[in-house]
């Protein structure tokens, strides 16, 4: 993940209506993108447009930086964001060493003490069966 720019200036925050996350918009275009694009120019393919200074209302074009969508959700407050800076697993063990990619196909992590108790429950399952 690459560090946010600082944010340079005042916001320059569109007082018009919004719509319903928070945006300015305008004949259906998001009005931080044609900000963006009237100073910087064209938006890079397969990248949105991040606010570094978190208000969706704001234009100023100094204020708007083009990034992934992952990291665009890992910037933000998201639930994604706050599993990924989780430090204690749900049962209050350290993640420390837990196993990445994540342990799980749906993408949970386990610390290594979970991971333990799982690995011992599926022995005795496995035997007894």
């Amino acid at each position: 993940m690459t560090s946010a720019t600082t944010v340079k200036g005042p916001c320059q925050l569109y007082d018009g209506a919004l719509d319903k996350d928070g945006y300015a918009r305008s004949h259906g275009r998001f009005l931080h993108r044609v900000a963006y694009e009237r100073k910087h120019g064209p938006i890079p393919d397969g990248l949105t447009i991040d606010h570094l200074c978190r208000r969706r209302n704001c234009l100023n074009a100094d204020h708007l930086e083009p990034v992934t969508q992952m990291e665009n959700v890992m910037r933000g407050n998201t639930l994604a964001r706050a599993k990924r800076d989780q430090t204690i697993c749900i049962h209050g063990h350290p993640f420390d060493g837990f196993k990445h990619p994540p342990s799980h196909k749906n993408g949970m992590r386990f610390c290594k003490t979970c991971e333990a108790r799982r690995s011992r429950e599926r022995r005795v399952r496995k035997r007894a069966a």
